[in-house]
């Protein structure tokens, strides 16, 4: 299929001879476009000495939004987490690369659904960091509770291994952000 892209944004990254090449560089784009698909195209990248072939790595891209249609109440119990968080805890948990399927609530094929990228933080500074992380920890948390007084132990036990991974990744985040 032929499929006509919009720009919707651009980026550029730093020539990294300061660092002597070494430092990785951390970006966070935000926009408020709804997309069924997204394209990212590497222009150029920086000549130097230790890049003779023109070769660029992305290491990581991480989509954050809103998948329009989505049931509320796909992980009982968790009245105040978003779509993407259960998205994000169901690959945590299932260990697969799909998506949700906004029509059945199991994995399903990604293609098949609109995501709208409207975030609630942004991720240009360690305090909002901390606090993404303090606010899913808490939701988690109540909702590991709701679970254990339901006797749901097999799903309590899911979710605290889910506030362990994430404190985890706080912790990582802000060693990042600290040596950035």
């Amino acid at each position: 299929k032929n499929y006509n892209y919009n720009k919707i944004g651009e980026f550029t990254l730093k020539s990294n001879e300061d660092s002597n090449f070494t430092e990785r560089e951390l970006k966070s784009i935000d926009t408020d476009k709804e997309c069924k698909y997204f394209k990212i195209k590497c222009c150029k990248c920086y000549m130097n000495k230790l890049n003779v072939f023109n070769q660029i790595c992305i290491m990581n891209i991480s989509c954050f939004g809103n998948i329009v249609g989505y049931e509320d109440e796909y992980i009982s119990g968790l009245r105040n987490i978003n779509p993407s968080e259960a998205i994000l805890m169901d690959r945590m948990l299932n260990r697969k690369s799909s998506i949700i399927s906004p029509t059945s609530g199991s994995l399903g094929n990604p293609y098949n659904t609109f995501v709208s990228s409207k975030r609630q933080y942004s991720l240009h500074n360690i305090e909002s960091s901390v606090e993404i992380f303090d606010d899913k920890i808490l939701a988690l948390s109540k909702a590991k509770n709701s679970a254990v007084e339901a006797e749901n132990y097999i799903e309590a036990e899911k979710l605290k291994q889910i506030v362990m991974k994430i404190e985890k990744l706080k912790i990582h985040i802000q060693k990042l952000e600290n040596k950035k």
